[in-house]
């Protein structure tokens, strides 16, 4: 039968009814899930963690064998705006799913936008000498001929 602890009618293996201290490890085998909504869950596999919500992974760290780790927000088909804010909550990096864009922030006033019509800047552009040309996989401003090129790291 079921035990409870805090509560007379367990309606799980083992229910309690209040708060738990666990003074050591707690190991689940997958899930730990919301009561009312199972779809709202952690889930740990090998190597990874992810947390979903409504049945869809919003954000997930897993370990590809590789360094640096791997996060990913959204774990595709989903519309999920992501926002990443500074230590005096202003905005540094937001997307927008519905629109396709990426805008960077500094203090909290836009940068940097890019959209389907390519990449807008508000402010300068510094751009700065290099001992060598670059490539486009090192990254830089490159003139040949009579274009410019752009390269990224």
């Amino acid at each position: 039968g079921n035990v409870g602890i805090g509560t007379t009618t367990p309606g799980e293996e083992l229910e309690v009814a209040g708060n738990a201290q666990i003074n050591g490890d707690l190991f689940v085998s997958e899930y730990i899930k919301h009561i009312g909504d199972a779809n709202t869950r952690i889930r740990f596999t090998d190597n990874k963690i992810s947390f979903d919500a409504g049945d869809m992974t919003f954000f997930a760290v897993h370990d590809d064998e590789s360094a640096p780790f791997t996060a990913t927000v959204n774990g595709g088909g989903n519309r999920i705006n992501f926002r990443v804010m500074d230590r005096n909550t202003d905005l540094v990096l937001k997307t927008d799913s519905e629109a396709f864009n990426v805008k960077l922030y500094h203090a909290g006033n836009e940068k940097l936008q890019t959209n389907t019509a390519g990449v807008s800047v508000t402010g300068s552009v510094l751009l700065q000498e290099q001992s060598t040309t670059p490539t486009a996989q090192e990254g830089g401003l490159m003139y040949s001929g009579s274009n410019f090129y752009l390269g990224f790291d």
